[in-house]
């Protein structure tokens, strides 16, 4: 998506987000009540987590610096004296005290120990795994906020130009200082900056720089009624670099399997236990800022300057204290998503599967007569297809020009509404621009017509359009994979001529 349409698609997103929140104190909407981890409740020990709480309280406790109990709302003492919050949604908020803006989202331990991806990520996208905080949430919520708090968002990281060519571009956008508040034990908050919760993995240091604001982008698939924030996968805060990350780190994060390749760990000492409430605050970093003291604000003149995009901040203050009239609001967001769903870029197009009959499958062969097609089939289940897949997009941007055709068939059902999203969300972030396909038949079906029973499964095709080798899960050796065969035929299967 062009520059353009994504600006316009975040617009839409902040002003559906300020009406939402003129909703919610016009009583249209009553406001949701607030939780525990709002509130900043303890959570209550068990004898059943009493032991893995403990785990986590020897260092943490004596690192992270502690702030006592004062200010405006003792459960929040970090806040400066006279901050107005503004629940915006469910556990997001907007704080303003002066000119002094920041976003507080309410999250919750997942992940103590183990390689990261993300910092935060969503409940819904099932990656609580591989980050250390989650939480329900729109992630194009904390986009509007993070605009509202005077951010400027940049562009997504880059590992490929236009042309598909490998063209490494770090992730861009202000700078965003995240710091993370919760509960120790014995019941007093914790402060504590979120890169000393996120190590190397070699050298054991702790993370050394801010985030950035890279804004993700919206996407439209085909058959879909809206745009979609790319976000919304999960990739919410990154440690490792993602075109649909929101916040991502401005480096070049490390290629390879998660055991060998990932950059960042859990930093586990400093990590209190699993399920214990976090708030997660978000605020700009001027060119300018001094370094933060650990755990707390930093003093500013002014968050705003001529760059940012954001309102003035006694417009916010009218807008969710106001009872303003909608209609003309909502309207204004509606012809906004339809700009930016009219301006999607062509390429989009191959990052949702076209579902097909095994006729149609067939037809698709016979037209590459003449070029080398490799036909991968996969699923998302299927943990081998994923991690192979990438060399199949290698090979399709080494040798479309010298007549090869990549191309991918999703073996889940095209019903499955899970299965769809995970099959578009992967085949972006691997800018697999070649035909991909999903099967539109009962498994039986193409069970017995393609001679399989699941993935992984390639099918190489000479120039002459006959089958060369048709590769299964017994072909996947190890040492020795599918793709390390294909890649053995194919200097010859290219030089022959159709």
């Amino acid at each position: 998506m062009t520059d353009r349409s994504r600006c316009r698609g975040v617009q839409a997103v902040a002003v559906i987000f300020a009406a939402a929140g003129l909703l919610s104190t016009c009583g249209c909407q009553r406001p949701a009540e607030p939780t525990k981890a709002a509130t900043g409740a303890a959570q209550p020990t068990t004898p059943a987590n009493q032991e893995s709480r403990a785990a986590g309280q020897n260092n943490q406790t004596q690192e992270a610096v502690r702030q006592p109990e004062r200010g405006p709302d003792a459960s929040a003492p970090w806040r400066p004296a006279g901050a107005k919050v503004t629940p915006l949604g469910p556990n997001i908020a907007l704080g303003v005290a002066g000119e002094r803006r920041w976003v507080e989202i309410q999250a919750t331990v997942c992940l103590t120990a183990g390689y990261l991806e993300h910092l935060l990520s969503r409940d819904e996208a099932g990656k609580q795994h591989e980050s250390i905080l989650s939480t329900s949430i729109d992630a194009s919520h904390i986009h509007a906020a993070l605009i509202a708090a005077g951010a400027k968002p940049g562009k997504p990281v880059q590992f490929l130009n236009d042309k598909g060519e490998p063209d490494f571009r770090p992730p861009t956008g202000d700078r965003i200082r995240i710091t993370l508040h919760y509960k120790d034990k014995s019941g007093q908050i914790v402060s504590v900056p979120a890169q000393r919760w996120v190590r190397n993995v070699k050298t054991k240091k702790e993370l050394d720089q801010d985030w950035v604001f890279a804004g993700s982008f919206f996407f439209q698939p085909e058959g879909a009624e809206k745009p979609i924030y790319a976000a919304n996968d999960g990739r919410v805060i990154t440690t490792a670099n993602f075109p649909s990350a929101l916040l991502d780190l401005p480096m070049r994060s490390e290629e390879g399997d998660p055991q060998a390749g990932l950059e960042f760990e859990a930093n586990t000492e400093l990590i209190p236990p699993r399920e214990t409430p976090v708030t997660v605050v978000l605020e700009v970093v001027k060119p300018d800022d001094p370094s933060p003291p650990p755990g707390g604000f930093v003093k500013r003149k002014a968050l705003l300057n001529s760059r940012n995009p954001s309102m003035p901040i006694r417009s916010i203050e009218l807008m969710f204290s106001g009872t303003l009239v909608l209609t003309g609001i909502l309207t204004l967001a509606a012809l906004m998503l339809t700009s930016a769903e009219s301006a999607e870029e062509p390429q989009d197009r191959f990052f949702n599967p076209k579902p097909v009959t095994i006729d149609e499958l067939k037809k698709f062969i016979a037209e590459q007569k003449g070029k080398v097609l490799i036909l991968d089939l996969w699923s998302d289940t299927c943990t081998i297809c994923k991690e192979e897949f990438p060399r199949l997009v290698k090979l399709h941007e080494k040798h479309a020009k010298d007549g090869l055709v990549a191309a991918s068939l999703c073996l889940d059902r095209p019903t499955n509404e899970k299965a769809m999203r995970n099959a578009r969300q992967f085949l972006t972030e691997q800018k697999a621009r070649f035909p991909n396909f999903v099967i539109n038949e009962e498994p039986a079906v193409w069970q017995e017509r393609l001679g399989i029973d699941g993935p992984p499964v390639l099918f190489l095709f000479g120039r002459d359009g006959k089958l060369v080798k048709k590769y299964e899960p017994i072909d996947n050796d190890e040492g020795n994979t599918i793709y390390d065969k294909v890649e053995k035929l194919l200097p010859d299967l290219l030089q022959a001529k159709p």
